[in-house]
């Protein structure tokens, strides 16, 4: 009876890593179909699903990676002693399941002085090039909003075989750092 319930406690931590992943995607894409597709690659991943029900160390690192990157996001978006707190509680049961956590426990203090050197608050937004208007990417056959496209160039510059197009000119297009 033990045997088969540390197989399901593995396969459960497997799936509570997927949701983790799902909002982690929804939230840096801010697209559910791309949150959508992010989860099933993680959950229909053969060798990972297969691994999800007798690998008892791997799977819980695995799963336990993905919570801490969504507490780390969080923590970055929030901005507060308590999110960096429990986002520290997160990185330390990492490290606790291996030794590999160590490079998420290096990674938030540097993101976090680099974010402090930067201005601070908010960080987890403000590194996008792309204006908030213009991400996520439209569809086919919709329009972007104005200034997402890209621009004619003045007449002025117009080479010989017409007008030119500067997609360089466009706010999408410009790094915003």
């Amino acid at each position: 009876a033990v045997h088969l319930l540390r197989h399901l406690l593995t396969h459960l931590f497997f799936l509570a890593g997927g949701f983790f992943c799902w909002l982690l995607a929804q939230r840096l894409f801010r697209d559910r179909r791309l949150a959508l597709f992010a989860l099933l690659l993680y959950l229909l991943h053969p060798r990972l699903y297969a691994h999800s029900f007798f690998n008892s160390k791997d799977i819980p690192f695995l799963a336990m990676f993905m919570i801490a990157l969504w507490l780390a996001e969080r923590a970055f978006r929030r901005d507060t002693a308590a999110a960096f707190a429990l986002c520290g509680a997160g990185v330390g049961v990492l490290v606790d399941l291996r030794v590999m956590g160590l490079a998420l426990f290096a990674a938030v203090p540097g993101l976090r002085a680099l974010d402090v050197l930067q201005g601070g608050g908010g960080g987890a937004v403000r590194w996008s090039p792309w204006p908030p208007s213009c991400w996520p990417p439209r569809g086919r056959g919709t329009r972007s909003p104005p200034g997402c496209g890209a621009t004619r160039s003045p007449s002025s510059t117009r080479s010989r075989r017409g007008p030119g197009i500067r997609i360089t000119d466009s706010p999408c297009f410009r790094a915003r750092w």
